[in-house]
């Protein structure tokens, strides 16, 4: 379980540093995460509820949690909890909270990897008064550098616009389970979702259905580098063995023991050479004329 209470620098993007460090260091690269709200989207919501006691799963979970765990990324809950800021109960309350999560979604075979919340209240006009708060991307953000997220390839399910625009101003997809929840509809830069279902068994199945094109993407472009790799070897050995058919043999000048030997010494007629000597040297490629005796 994890507050996160700090603004995070905007110029600093999580995901890129996360694969640069990776490269250089040799470690695993970031991968994929499901993030979820958790009132109205993974447990009924109760409001202000803290009591481990009265937490249910939400339609559609027992059904969407074992597809998600099937996918074997981390499972992380996102969680704006202003009760704590406006004094409705102590931040000393949300450890039992995340226990009982865990307890929840780990009888369906779906561990949690972290609960994530923001414990401040928000301004009089209801707008976030720090960093964290959702739709602000703080506790993704979080999230993403303690865990090694790659947050342009992972998901965020919520019920209401807030976690959209969220998961979004993260760089990460969003799904909005419509069920009422969500009443102002305020529209705006990063408030349009990926995908609209009815519950999280929705979210599970269009989620699944996503990670399966995008695999089934990543390995036609694989594909199509190693054939295009193929394509340029094979074209590169092509002209080196039309260029080895054109070489001509390089026609070598006899060497000073060569020429003292064929050369006659004053007063003396030249050497007298055998059919086959003289064969010899133009098979050899000499490009002199030497008499053949008769």
């Amino acid at each position: 379980m994890t507050m996160v209470s700090q603004r995070r620098p905007s110029s600093l993007d999580s995901s890129r540093r996360l694969h640069r460090a990776a490269g250089r260091s040799g470690v695993a690269r970031p991968r994929p995460a499901v993030f979820f709200d958790k009132d109205g989207t993974l447990v009924v919501d109760v409001p202000y509820n803290v009591d481990p006691a009265l937490i249910r799963l939400a339609p559609g979970a027992p059904e969407g949690l074992p597809m998600l765990a099937r996918l074997r990324l981390p499972l992380v809950v996102i969680s704006n909890q202003s009760g704590i800021g406006s004094g409705r109960f102590g931040a000393d309350a949300l450890p039992a909270v995340s226990d009982r999560l865990q307890v929840l979604c780990s009888a369906l075979g779906a561990s949690l990897t972290d609960c994530y919340y923001c414990p401040h209240a928000p301004q009089a006009d209801g707008t976030p008064a720090c960093g964290c708060r959702k739709p602000r991307p703080g506790m993704l953000w979080a999230a993403a550098r303690r865990h090694r997220i790659d947050l342009s390839e992972s998901w965020f399910v919520g019920d209401i616009l807030d976690d959209i625009e969220a998961a979004h101003r993260a760089g990460c997809r969003a799904v909005l389970i419509d069920n009422g929840n969500e009443t102002v509809w305020r529209d705006g830069p990063g408030r349009q979702p990926d995908a609209r279902v009815a519950d999280l068994h929705g979210a599970a199945c269009a989620i699944v259905a996503a990670l399966r094109i995008a695999r089934h993407a990543r390995r036609e472009r694989r594909a199509a580098v190693s054939k295009a790799q193929a394509r340029r070897v094979e074209s590169s050995s092509s002209l080196n063995l039309r260029s080895m058919r054109t070489v001509r043999p390089l026609r070598v000048p006899p060497t000073r023991m060569q020429s003292s030997r064929l050369a006659a010494p004053a007063g003396r007629p030249g050497p007298s050479l055998t059919r086959h000597a003289a064969a010899t040297f133009e098979a050899n490629g000499q490009d002199r004329t030497f008499g053949v005796a008769a």
